[in-house]
């Protein structure tokens, strides 16, 4: 390790990202030891500032990785890797403001959200950036959708101040609007308790009547929520001023789009109206209708789109049988959901002379989505990466390389607080994942964390987004993603409820539909799972559980049997009432296999009645 250290103090900048390229390997491995801890922090923070950008990034994942190491061990270093790292927060690089967020994030699971907020709000705050202020904002709801409210301390009247003097700077509109919206999570139950509690805190810690004004308009869901503020907006998208009413009262524009209506979306659980709530154990997440447009036939020029093959159909599905339902009449491959905040249009066809050409236009595509890039640009990017999905680019040689890289660039537009964007962002990952079924395994390993991410942010329609995407993700393979399990575990393990119950419906989807070989190399991180989340102290996460544990049952008897064992006896009570409960939800599924519109020339799978079914549906 003496070495590792060494490199990373060292002149050259390879040498550099070589040495924390090494130490962040053995943080996430867990073999950085506890009395090299400090040393390694020290090396990393002075690396932080460094002239190469790409040497700041890596030091910021390193840190990122090296929080994971034992809390007693780190705690004594996180109120100073905080402020240094927070100091990038604002800085010019997207990409290092966006990494300088999640290493935030991740001390915060080393002590408390609200001691990290507190050392590091009044340094964003008042910064003369305007990047930095707008970190400050985001950072405060990104601490609340990732934690849950209550861990936001705006009791705390310096945190209050502080999102009050972000409002107060109105030379630049993004940092305004983004503490107005962070100033409104406070009336959650878990924070202040109620609209008038909030505004009483926000009023005593000097907030102007239009930003109080604001507030009523962001609980009410009004889509232009903002008519009146006096904000200048010096340097707009297009290099011109522009004025304060074409910043704030454009639907969506340079507000971070439409957010979620009602008071209770910014509680964290992102519940939304109209329909199911994400975090109700409904009886199929996977069965869900779909309202989204059937994919375009593919143009001329293009490859011909296969036909979807899952898996040999067996018999329609029985009483009691409550695994495998890929394996039943009518399964096909699809995107689920996205019913949230109205229809999407079809994708218009892209055609592509050669897998050379296709090659040439994904890339270009995947420059434009540059996170730096105008938004506009960046939906015209997607729209024709769906395109050339809807002429075959997925049966094209070379895809999955493509796949790959396309998901990374997917990564920043589906955490973008565009809501548009976002959407868009996991629509096209959805239709991806239902082009390429089965060989959609290492692209969804890079961009299914990114998806769990945002189901539980406070904009309804993004969260809404995210969980059909995941679901996509799961629902579109037979043989099943392994390498998803642990990031699902991950998600399981967080201190936010809403996304141990995502969680448990994602864990749920797949129990039903995977093969068993892959879900067998898991069987430890899966029983290990079900047994936490069987005895969550969020009720939906523990009855979304007790549906997964009979598909496990299905599957592993003998573990279940174990799992069973393990529990008390009231614990053992529910979970056998569940399992008529679990037999009919996984029927409930079979049927909503007929509502999911299929690819091009993709036709239900079987015969008979259920075929039919299917395919008159």
């Amino acid at each position: 390790m003496d070495a590792v250290l060494a490199r990373i103090d060292g002149y050259d900048a390879s040498e550099r990202l070589s040495g924390i390229g090494s130490l962040q390997k053995h943080a996430e491995a867990g073999t950085l030891e506890d009395d090299v801890v400090a040393d390694a922090i020290r090396s990393l923070t002075s690396c932080l500032l460094d002239s190469n950008t790409q040497v700041a990034l890596a030091s910021l994942a390193a840190i990122e990785a090296v929080a994971g190491a034992p809390a007693d061990v780190v705690a004594p270093h996180v109120h100073e890797l905080a402020r240094r790292v927070a100091a990038l927060a604002g800085a010019s690089k997207s990409a290092v403001r966006d990494q300088a967020m999640e290493t935030l994030l991740s001390l915060m699971e080393v002590t408390e959200p609200a001691d990290v907020l507190v050392d590091v709000l009044p340094r964003l705050a008042e910064h003369r950036q305007w990047r930095s202020r707008l970190a400050a904002a985001r950072l405060v709801a990104r601490a609340a959708a990732d934690f849950g409210p209550g861990e936001v301390p705006f009791s705390d009247k310096a945190v209050m101040e502080q999102l009050v003097a972000v409002t107060r700077r109105r030379e630049r509109a993004e940092p305004v609007l983004e503490a107005i919206e962070s100033l409104a999570i406070a009336a959650d139950e878990e924070c202040l308790g109620g609209q008038e509690e909030a505004l009483a805190a926000a009023e005593a810690a000097g907030a102007a009547n239009d930003v109080l004004d604001a507030m009523r308009r962001v609980w009410a869901g009004e889509r232009a929520w903002i008519p009146s503020l006096d904000v200048a907006d010096a340097a707009s998208s297009d290099g011109r001023a522009s004025s304060a009413s074409s910043v704030v009262t454009a639907e969506g524009a340079r507000a971070s789009d439409v957010r979620s209506s009602g008071a209770a979306s910014f509680g964290g659980r992102a519940r939304g109206s109209g329909g199911a709530s994400l975090g109700s154990a409904a009886p199929s997440s996977v069965g869900r209708q779909s309202d989204a447009a059937a994919h375009s036939a593919a143009s001329a020029g293009g490859f011909a789109v296969a036909p979807a093959e899952p898996e040999p159909a067996g018999p329609p599905l029985q009483a009691g049988q409550v695994t495998t339902l890929h394996a039943v009449a009518g399964w096909r491959r699809g995107v689920l959901g996205f019913t949230y905040g109205g229809g999407l249009p079809p994708s218009k066809p892209v055609s592509f002379r050669s897998a050379d050409d296709l090659a040439k236009q994904v890339r270009a595509a995947i420059a434009a989505l540059d996170p730096a890039v105008d938004w506009a640009a960046r939906s015209k990017a997607m729209d024709a990466l769906r395109g050339l999905l809807a002429t075959g680019a997925a049966a094209a040689p070379g895809w999955s390389e493509l796949a790959v890289e396309v998901c990374d660039a997917l990564k920043p537009q589906v955490t973008d607080l565009r809501s548009s964007i976002a959407r868009q962002a996991c629509l096209l990952v959805s239709e991806m994942a239902a082009h390429a079924g089965d060989a959609f395994e290492r692209p969804a390993g890079r961009i299914f964390g990114a998806l769990l991410k945002i189901t539980v942010t406070t904009i309804a329609v993004i969260a809404h987004s995210g969980m059909d995407a995941a679901l996509s993700v799961v629902h579109n393979t037979t043989r099943g993603f392994h390498r998803l399990v642990p990031k699902l575990g991950q998600a399981a393990a967080s201190r936010s409820p809403v996304m141990r119950v995502r969680a448990a419906e994602l864990l749920l989807a797949a129990l039903r539909g995977w093969a068993k070989p892959s879900l067998e190399r898991n069987v430890d991180e899966l029983a290990r799972l079900l047994a936490a989340l069987l005895e969550d102290a969020d009720g939906d996460a523990r009855q979304t559980a007790r549906l997964a544990f009979w598909s496990f049952e299905g599957l592993f008897p003998d573990r279940a049997a174990g799992l069973m064992d393990s529990l008390d006896s009231a614990a053992r009570r529910r979970l056998e009432a569940a399992r008529a409960a679990a037999e009919q939800a996984a029927a409930e599924a079979v049927e909503g296999f007929h509502h999911i519109p299929a690819l091009p020339g993709a036709q239900p799978a079987g015969a008979g009645a259920a075929g039919a079914a299917g395919a008159g549906a």
